[in-house]
């Protein structure tokens, strides 16, 4: 059951939709901002699970009710959590036109932005983010294909693919930390096939296994390459 506004309407759908000072009760000393700023230390501390409005309360030293002041529920919080990281971006290099090469810098700094806050991974892809760092990512991000013969569809529908992937990438990268993915499960995993195995009876098997050893010295560069094929055939340039 959502929680009812002190301004007597109904929750908005999102916090971008809603007003940030209610014509009803007494104004909050606290800001967006200040939660979003709130909630961000919490969940790179603890995780999503650590982000509730009791311990943002708690975090700024007020009462959990006069957060609805601000927000309506937990889930605008993670909206501005999400924007405010996004406003980590730096925009230096993907001047208007500036192509490949700018798309490509947006999508190294989204990999080091999903490693400095590994909770963002976890929030739902799907959720639209419309606030005002989300806006200015989009907007230089079509701003760097603005030289291209792509379409403004085509154009967003490249940004959304190459978003996409960044995000897809980090997850996996994240997952190889732990559990089954972790290099020394991996590493025990190999030793395994390379053992059971020969060039005479698993010629395939062989061939993957002695590939993956020469080019286990360059695992650090299978995202640009990943990604660099992914916005050459979008853009389409030779890679």
């Amino acid at each position: 059951m959502a929680h009812k506004r002190s301004d007597g309407g109904v929750p908005a759908p999102s916090v971008w939709l809603r007003l940030q000072r209610g014509s009803r009760g007494p104004a909050s000393q606290w800001t967006r901002d200040d939660v979003a700023e709130a909630g961000v230390s919490l969940a790179d501390a603890g995780g999503l699970e650590a982000v509730t409005m009791r311990s943002i309360a708690a975090r700024l030293g007020t009462a959990g009710a006069s957060l609805y002041r601000i927000v309506d529920s937990r889930e605008q919080v993670l909206e501005l959590m999400t924007d405010r990281v996004i406003g980590e971006f730096d925009y230096a290099g993907t001047s208007p036109g500036s192509g490949a090469d700018g798309l490509m810098r947006l999508a190294v700094q989204g990999r080091a932005i999903y490693a400095r806050h590994p909770w963002l991974l976890a929030t739902a892809s799907t959720d639209p983010v419309l606030g005002p760092n989300a806006m200015t990512y989009l907007d230089r991000s079509l701003g760097t294909l603005a030289d291209t013969d792509l379409t403004s569809r085509q154009r967003l529908e490249a940004v959304g693919i190459v978003a996409g992937l960044v995000r897809v990438l980090a997850l996996d990268e994240a997952k190889t930390e732990s559990g089954r993915l972790s290099p020394a499960w991996q590493g025990a995993l190999t030793s395994y096939l390379r053992a059971g195995t020969n060039p005479d009876t698993h010629p395939h098997l062989s061939q993957a296994l002695l590939a993956g050893e020469r080019d286990a010295d360059r695992a650090g560069d299978r995202f640009e390459a990943v990604v660099g094929l992914v916005i050459a055939a979008l853009l389409r340039t030779d890679p």
